[in-house]
């Protein structure tokens, strides 16, 4: 979001409660409107580089912070 409005001319500060990068990984995907708003940024390209494309079989799911899984399923693509 600070990216967005900083190309959109605002003077944007981002701030982060922790000083460390969280150890366990926070988003299992991102979805066509996600990208749609990170193209006005310019950003898209490089983080589209940076993603594992979906592959049959895939599942997304969530985990707590005891890595216990809930909420898996599968995702369900033609290629």
């Amino acid at each position: 979001m600070s990216l967005l409005l900083a190309s959109r001319g605002l003077r944007v500060a981002a701030i982060e409660r922790d000083a460390e990068v969280y150890a366990l990984p926070r988003a299992v995907m991102l979805d066509g409107e996600i990208v749609r708003a990170l193209q006005p940024s310019g950003h898209a390209a490089a983080v589209d580089a940076m993603l594992q494309k979906i592959r049959p079989g895939d599942r997304a799911g969530f985990a707590n912070s005891r890595r216990e899984g809930f909420l898996v399923a599968t995702v369900w693509i033609s290629v």
